[in-house]
């Protein structure tokens, strides 16, 4: 873990609901995929350059074919600008969309998806395909001005917004572009791993099991492991916590952020069987929704799974 360092910190402070919300989901996405990279020690210098985030290809189909005159006006480089910040949308010509967001260090990520028009309704409709499973329902117009109004505050899943509110973004096109720079690195999203918080929690506690056997104990401090990130996600907050401050063991609590959602908490511990020292991890998460995060319970010397406290399960 010496010597890899990944800097991932989104400042569009896009985690509550009245913001641009597509892009916090994309962030936690990136966020993952940076951790995995830097476990596998592979070379990912997001603070120093950029990378594109290829989603797997799906299948893009139109909701409804489009006059070719809304296509061809959507072509092309888009900008607007948050809180200082610059966004921006490339639409291309064979239905791929790619957000181009800052990453707060000076650099930026690019994020690849697809995308389908219905140009017949008012608003008009944009779908941003995430993935063959998922989509991003929204309206969009062509201004008089030259502009592309289009409201970002939805998420795959949400329902379609009908009209435009006072958060809907107006974007100026800057150029014709249709593809990001050749200088940018493409990084794969995996989209067939367990939920957030589990994939979170499993790569920290990963970090952890390789941190101890380099230095014989467990770490609150998470830049100690070569991340550098917030410890949020969109839904949940997550906390490292030494129990008793004691050096062979650590739990990491992910809280969520509303009351309608399951609280999950991984532990590892350090255990001495039979003169051996070996870690034993796992993660539990609550059988219904809750704030409390259930950590797991000390194991025997001799275990071979966690024990998760009543009213929460070990998750698989």
């Amino acid at each position: 873990m010496a010597g890899t360092k990944i800097v991932l910190i989104a400042t569009l402070n896009s985690r509550s609901k009245n913001r641009l919300t597509p892009m916090s989901y994309l962030f936690d996405r990136v966020l993952l995929t940076a951790l995995t990279t830097s476990l596998l020690g592979l070379p990912l210098a997001l603070s120093r350059c950029c990378a594109v985030l290829a989603l797997p290809p799906v299948p893009i189909a139109q909701t409804q074919a489009a006059p070719d005159a809304v296509v061809e006006q959507l072509l092309g480089e888009w900008q607007f600008a948050e809180e200082g910040e610059t966004v921006t949308l490339i639409f291309a010509p064979d239905s791929t969309l790619f957000f181009i967001l800052p990453d707060g260090q000076g650099s930026a990520i690019a994020v690849q998806m697809g995308y389908a028009v219905n140009s017949s309704t008012q608003p008009m409709q944009l779908d941003m395909i995430v993935s063959a499973s998922e989509k991003a329902l929204t309206i969009f117009e062509l201004t008089p001005e030259g502009k592309l109004r289009i409201d970002l505050n939805v998420t795959p899943g949400d329902p379609r917004p009908d009209q435009f509110d006072d958060r809907a973004a107006s974007l100026d096109r800057i150029s014709d572009r249709t593809v990001p720079p050749d200088s940018l690195e493409v990084v794969e999203l995996d989209r067939t791993q367990p939920s957030v918080p589990v994939q979170f929690i499993g790569i920290l506690l990963q970090g952890q099991r390789a941190y101890y056997l380099e230095n014989g104990s467990f770490t609150t401090e998470v830049g100690e492991l070569g991340f550098a990130t917030t410890l949020e996600s969109e839904e949940y907050f997550y906390r490292l916590i030494s129990p008793d401050n004691d050096a062979e063991s650590l739990a990491i609590a992910a809280t969520p952020k509303t009351d309608d959602l399951p609280s999950y908490a991984g532990a590892i511990f350090a255990l001495s069987d039979n003169g051996e020292t070996k870690t034993l991890a796992g993660i539990c998460k609550t059988d219904k929704p809750s704030l409390s995060p259930p950590i797991p319970t000390p194991p025997q010397p001799n275990a071979s799974t966690l024990q998760c406290p009543q009213g929460s399960s070990l998750v698989e």
